[in-house]
């Protein structure tokens, strides 16, 4: 049994040698060549390229065999469905018309966060803290509270946090299965059981909230609700192509996604403009005088309507985000056609990474670059 499989392995990796070696053939023949790649040995680069490739029909494939949904808007496919997850993810939460609905939760999260920083500096064993970890529990508590319109309990906020951790931490040993995934189930099982335990837990964790939420809406006015949380949303998204709405279960991976894309992100951002504004404290005594003169003598909160009159908050925020993007990669997208950039083509169906860490010019672990703008102003 063991030499027939090999045998048969051995025959699909000289087939597929075989088909890599006529497309290099006729790719030779067009009158414009595909970008340069990094310098490799070519056969094996364009058939592991090749294998990659196959990973575009992995998400329908694991939604068959594993019962995993896959439905997300960070997906390089833009098709309906993609659009209308978009649309309704940029138009209900991330427009700048719903951002002030927000105020409560955001108020309610930094309230929190400071109390809780202030109970550790004032116990007698505080020596230090890494900020970030509060920080992200405050942003989670921010992003559930946002998803669902409920204020979750630490102990709750904690477990959505450890399971997201360990999903992350998990991304690269999942890799493999997109090759190959009906024969990944027998060669790799340990890994399969694995994703399937954590898609488990995710439902286990989710799918109650979820209910809850569904419940109690059905007995409130929208009116009476201070914002309209992200899980409404869905319940409300209308499938038209399959004419149905969405799965519970579906509902359960687009929350994590909605988690995965803005917490990390957030943190990030963060402590770049705290790291900036420690080493430049000529800044920060800047940035604070700007405060001072915006914000009341004795008002301790920094208002909504008090930003639109802080230029030089924007400029540091945006000038860190730029010079430090928390994500060096933007959404990937798919060429749609053939289309030809800078002498070089690419080809219908190539998805197309947007490397932004290589556009501002800075290394990832690279020294702390700050803008000559701030430094002059």
């Amino acid at each position: 049994m063991g030499a027939c499989f090999f045998t048969l392995f051995i025959t699909f990796i000289f087939s597929i040698t075989l088909f890599v070696v006529a497309l290099n053939c006729y790719t030779k023949k067009r009158s414009h060549q595909l970008p340069p790649r990094p310098p490799q040995f070519h056969s094996s680069a364009t058939f592991y390229g090749c294998l990659s490739s196959l990973s575009h029909t992995v998400p329908k494939q694991l939604q068959q065999k594993s019962s995993l949904p896959v439905i997300n808007t960070t997906s390089p496919w833009h098709g309906p469905k993609w659009l209308r997850l978009l649309r309704n993810l940029t138009y209900n939460i991330l427009h700048t018309s719903r951002i002030a609905s927000f105020s409560g939760a955001r108020k309610w999260a930094l309230d929190a966060l400071l109390n809780h920083l202030k109970s550790l500096s004032s116990s007698d064993e505080y020596h230090h803290t890494e900020i970030r970890d509060h920080i992200q529990h405050a942003l989670f508590s921010l992003f559930t509270f946002i998803c669902f319109g409920e204020k979750l309990e630490d102990m709750k906020i904690q477990d959505i946090k450890n399971l997201q951790r360990r999903l992350q931490s998990s991304f690269d040993e999942f890799k493999v299965l997109n090759l190959f995934p009906c024969l990944g189930k027998f060669v790799f099982l340990k890994r399969w059981e694995k994703l399937r335990q954590l898609r488990q837990d995710q439902e286990k964790l989710m799918v109650p909230l979820i209910k809850a939420r569904k419940a109690m809406r059905e007995g409130k006015n929208e009116k009476d609700e201070p914002f309209l949380p992200y899980v409404d949303t869905l319940f409300d998204l209308q499938l038209k192509e399959e004419n149905r709405k969405f799965e519970e279960k579906e509902i359960v991976t687009l929350c994590f996604e909605f988690f995965t894309t803005g917490i990390d992100t957030t943190s990030t951002a963060l402590e770049w403009i705290m790291a900036n504004l420690m080493k430049h404290p000529h800044i920060q005594d800047k940035l604070f005088k700007e405060i001072k003169g915006v914000v009341s003598d004795g008002e301790v909160e920094i208002k909504d309507e008090d930003l639109r009159k802080m230029p030089y908050l924007r400029a540091i925020i945006l000038i860190s985000l730029r010079r430090h993007p928390p994500s060096h990669f933007l959404i990937p997208h798919t060429v749609t056609k053939d289309v030809v950039l800078g002498g070089f083509l690419v080809p219908k169906n190539s998805i197309v990474i947007f490397m932004v860490g290589k556009w501002v010019g800075i290394r990832i672990y690279g020294k702390i670059q700050w803008s000559s703008s701030l430094r002059d102003s």
